[in-house]
């Protein structure tokens, strides 16, 4: 009598995705900035808004980058690690060397806020097309990626917004914050 064996699916509960967004403000950033990097960017611009009390309010990270295509957002944005980087230890196009390799350097948005958004431009066919992936640190687990769209006149590159800030982060505008974030990258060559 042959045994009857049962397969299932693995589930990632929303503990083990919300484990993955702790880390230092000054860290996390450098860990989505090390994603432009990996993405071939050549210019990554942090802008850290201020509103009208002169607090922090929303983190905004700028990449000219290749962008990635929609299809690709589902397979990077649903699992968390398996990450492609882990074949490959070079990037796509500049044969870069690869920093990450686990696949969820992204939660580390929710270290600074509750609201990520990644605007996320790349060409199709030689023509740009945009869409956006947002995720919010009430439901980890749910990944809403839009439609995407021509995007005539864009160029390519991924444009991440952090809102609802946990607090002020003075870290992140402080001499010593910058000097942290600065040695972060020290060592950092990227080929032309």
């Amino acid at each position: 009598m042959k045994k009857k064996v049962e397969h299932i699916a693995l589930t990632i509960k929303g503990d083990l995705v919300e484990a993955q967004t702790r880390a230092d403000p000054v860290r996390a950033l450098a860990e989505l900035v090390w994603n432009s990097l990996d993405a071939d960017a050549s210019n990554v611009q942090v802008e850290l808004e201020k509103n009208n009390l002169g607090t922090l309010s929303k983190i905004v990270i700028y990449d000219d980058g290749g962008g990635f295509s929609r299809a690709e957002a589902a397979a990077l944005f649903g699992s968390l690690g398996g990450s492609w980087k882990r074949l490959s230890r070079v990037t796509k196009t500049k044969q870069r060397a690869m920093h990450g390799q686990e696949g969820r350097g992204r939660y580390k948005a929710f270290a600074l806020g509750s609201i990520a958004e990644w605007k996320v431009c790349y060409l199709k066919d030689g023509k740009p097309f945009s869409y956006s992936i947002l995720l919010q640190e009430n439901d980890l687990t749910d990944v809403c990626i839009s439609e995407e769209s021509a995007a005539k006149g864009q160029k390519p590159g991924v444009i991440i917004k952090i809102e609802n800030l946990k607090k002020d982060f003075q870290s992140l505008t402080s001499e010593a914050g910058m000097q942290e974030f600065c040695e972060i990258f020290a060592i950092y060559t990227p080929t032309p």
